[in-house]
């Protein structure tokens, strides 16, 4: 099959070959995904988390998929992306195969498809919020905050990939509903999750909410305010260490959980209710 190397601005994607035309199996793997339920999905959560009903988000139909093979074996390399800079979506189906067979829960025909739907799900959050959210744009999320953006990506991914199965029929079967892509990103956004709930009260669920919403409506980690604020209620310099994290560094990625863990921590809470417009805290809030 006809290949051409990558053009993506400033070489970023150099470490691609990008084909042509999908190859046969790929066809076959995309004929399978319901593209209408995943875009409902994701238009569902967007109007949870705020944005105006029936707003136009920038979902990706399947001439915009495109089909990649990796250079290099490198497991730093992603399997799949989404590509600012021509708002496709690009995937290494054979990567994906590969990884499939290292992991247990993917090797089943079905099991495959499942992680294919994770997979897309994930691109197309990227792709809905354009990547302007959480503190860059467009290819700047190789080297600014990609832990976090990853993390909440992958986040929000598995939850809609589990309404996916439960909404239609070919995955009724299927009980797994993440890629295992991200695994301590998402541990750390977890940890975020733990501490903000601790030491303000609002439940896990509240401040999950209003880090989604914030994904959504393009709130920027940049935001001095913001940092100001999430310092005083992370450990000190979290977000500046974040900012240039990688999501291959899996110590430092774990170093931070556990600096989560052990912080010590300010008590902020009527500055950051008003700042993520959370909801006041119920009288189950725990005590000071």
């Amino acid at each position: 099959m006809l290949k051409e190397t990558s053009g993506v601005e400033n070489g970023e994607h150099e470490q691609y070959e990008y084909l042509t035309q999908r190859s046969p199996e790929f066809e076959e793997a995309l004929s399978g995904i319901n593209l209408d339920l995943m875009r409902r999905l994701i238009q569902e959560e967007a109007e949870k988390c705020g944005r105006e009903k029936g707003s136009s988000l920038n979902f990706l139909e399947m001439p915009r998929i495109g089909e990649i093979e990796t250079r290099s074996k490198d497991d730093s390399v992603p399997i799949s992306f989404y590509d600012s800079s021509t708002n496709e979506i690009q995937v290494d189906f054979t990567g994906m195969e590969q990884q499939a067979e290292r992991q247990n829960p993917f090797l089943s025909k079905e099991g495959f498809k499942a992680y294919l739907v994770a997979v897309l799900t994930h691109e197309q959050l990227h792709a809905a919020t354009e990547l302007q959210a959480l503190g860059y744009v467009g290819y700047q999320h190789f080297t600014s905050y990609q832990v976090w953006n990853e993390g909440v990506t992958e986040k929000l991914a598995r939850e809609l990939t589990g309404k996916y199965f439960k909404s239609s029929a070919d995955f009724q079967k299927i009980d797994q509903a993440k890629s295992y892509n991200y695994e301590s990103a998402v541990l750390l956004i977890d940890a975020v999750i733990a501490k903000i709930s601790e030491q303000t009260g609002f439940d896990q669920e509240t401040v999950w909410n209003a880090i989604k919403r914030g994904m959504f409506e393009n709130t920027s980690l940049e935001t001095k305010e913001l940092q100001e604020l999430l310092d005083g209620t992370l450990p000190i310099d979290f977000f500046k260490k974040l900012r240039t994290m990688s999501t291959t560094n899996e110590a430092e990625i774990h170093e931070r959980v556990e600096h989560l863990n052990q912080g010590t921590i300010q008590k902020i809470v009527g500055k950051l209710v008003k700042l993520l417009r959370l909801d006041r805290p119920t009288e189950t809030r725990k005590a000071a």
